[in-house]
Order: structure tokens, then sequence, then C-alpha cells
């Protein structure tokens, strides 16, 4: 029997069950740790949520929602720092279990419907059979992100204008992966948007307090670019989950510095066993035609909306 539950992030018991379901999840969102949502609902002002769909008495599916207060009711959103949506699912989607609709994510989206929630659901990549949301009457947009093979990206497969700015000028930089790098990131990050016209989706203070708690806890590795002076000139926070890792929060100044990173990153990546990168998002043509240059290979990621509108319902509370 379906039964649904809506429970706060900060509930002890709800997290105890989120951490169990993660434990045995075949699917997992790089989003999903608890300290990674605690995280992004701080630094973009929203408060999290957790949303359980259980059959038959056990939790096969789970998924944190964001939500803001608008007057005196609260509307939900999807923090552009949660860029894909924190999901669990005890198991994959296989086709006999997609055709009776009670495979995970047939049964997390049928759950969120009778919750009347209409949030934005970004799928991780891994997820590639979205029939479960045709199922559902729900559209399923399909978006692009970049990804590398650490271990098998060589410069040889890079861009002949990568290759050349990273040889002439690695040699000028040095990486550091310290937590002294967390705020200087951070503050370049937020100015990359405002020389590009567009608002910070984070709070600095908030997302900086929050990456030292994620870098405790495991869940994000911090990398600092520093010139021969020490200065810091551009870095990124990655995430990490199992044998992959995220290109999350990232900024630099104007120059070579970025490519001489994301170099330095992929090698670093290799060092550390990471199997696949996502370098997050091919949308934006100027920022994915950087990304194309180091030898990425293209892959879809879905995005799923309730008909009528891609907003979250307002709901009391």
């Amino acid at each position: 029997m379906l039964q649904r539950e809506l429970r706060p992030l900060d509930d002890a018991d709800a997290t105890a069950r989120w951490n169990a379901l993660a434990e045995v999840a075949a699917v997992a969102s790089p989003f999903s740790a608890p300290d990674v949502i605690r995280g992004i609902a701080a630094s973009s002002g929203t408060t999290a949520s957790l949303v359980f769909a259980t059959d038959d008495g056990s939790d096969v599916a789970a998924i944190a929602t964001f939500s803001r207060r608008a007057g005196p009711l609260r509307k939900l959103v999807h923090p552009s720092t949660a860029y894909y949506s924190p999901i669990l699912l005890r198991s994959a989607p296989d086709p006999s279990s997609v055709h009776q609709q009670r495979d995970g994510l047939s049964v997390l989206l049928r759950t969120l419907k009778q919750l009347r929630h209409r949030p934005r659901v970004q799928l991780p990549p891994t997820i590639v059979d979205i029939r479960p949301a045709h199922g559902q009457g729900l559209v399923a947009t399909p978006f692009y992100t970049f990804t590398a093979r650490p271990g098998e990206n060589r410069s040889a497969k890079w861009s002949s204008s990568s290759r050349r700015l990273f040889e002439r000028y690695h040699n000028q930089y040095e990486l550091d992966d310290s937590a002294e790098t967390v705020a200087p990131v951070v503050e370049m990050a937020q100015q990359a948007y405002e020389r590009s016209g567009r608002k910070s989706p984070f709070q600095a203070a908030p997302l900086v307090s929050a990456i030292h708690r994620m870098r405790a806890g495991g869940h994000v590795a911090t990398l600092g670019l520093r010139d021969s002076n020490g200065e810091v000139k551009g870095g990124v926070m990655l995430l990490r989950n199992r044998d992959t890792a995220c290109y999350w929060i990232s900024g630099s100044e104007p120059g070579p510095a970025m490519t001489v990173m994301v170099g330095r990153l992929l090698e670093w990546l290799a060092a550390e066993g990471v199997k696949e990168f996502d370098f997050m998002g091919a949308n934006t043509f100027s920022i994915a035609e950087f990304k194309r240059r180091f030898g990425t290979t293209l892959r879809p990621f879905f995005h799923v909306t309730w008909p009528g509108g891609r907003f979250g319902t307002a709901t009391s509370g």
C-alpha cells in the first residue's frame, strides 16, 4: 500500500530514515547528503523538507524539497545551487516495475502529486528511463551536461587552444586543497555572476559556513589555485558522491587561471580514483564551449515539471 510523508529536515527521526535509505539506495543525487541539503537551504534562504514514499511499509524513495515564504504562504522553489534534486531511490527503474508503475521514481512522483506538491524535479543523469514521469502525466524536458573520466582524460583530447593555454601557464600556479581557499573562491563566484549581469543564487557568508561543515563531513572537496605570490586566483568546490564528483561552486579571476584549474583538477581527480566527473551543465553555450574543450562527453538529464507551470504551489505553514 502506498503511503507518503512530509517531514522537516531538522527532524532527527526523518534524518535517520533518510540516512538509512541512502545506505541501500541504488540511485542517489550528488546533493542527497543531509549536510549538503542543509547548506543549500541556508545559503539560498529556503527551508528544506523531506518527502518519503513508502510502499508496503518500506521507504522506497525520498526527495528533499525547498520552500520560501511568500506572504502568509510558502512557495516551493528549486535553488540553483541544488543543480540536481536531492533524491534517493531504493532500486533503479527496471522495465517490469516501470510498466507496473511500482518503481521508485513512479512511486515518488505519484506521492508528490498526492501531496499536491508541484516541485521542479531535476533528475541526475544516472536516471535514463523517464517513462515514470510520462506515466504520471508529467512533462520531462531534456537538458545536457558534460562529463569526463579523469583516469582516461589526457590533454591530447583537449582542444588545441586549451592545451596551449594550460602548457604555457600551468607552472605559474600551485594547487591548494586547504580550507583557506573557500572564502575567496566563493567571492570570485559571486563576482562572476555580477560580471554577467545576473543575481547570485546564494548568500556568501552562509555558503562559506556550510562548505566548511560539508568539508568536515567529507561531502565537499575544496581546491584553490594560488599564483607565485600565494594569492588565490581561482578554485572549485567539488561535491563527492561515491566514485563520482561534480563541479559545484567555481570562480576565478579573468585570464588563464580557470583553464589551469580544470587541468589540474582532472589530474587530482584521477589520483583520487574518481571514475566520473560531472561539469554540471552544458546549456549556456558560452560556458558549455569552455567545458567542451577538455575532451568531455555530452550527456542528457531530465527536468520534470507539472503541466501548467514549472513553479511550485503555495502551501500554508
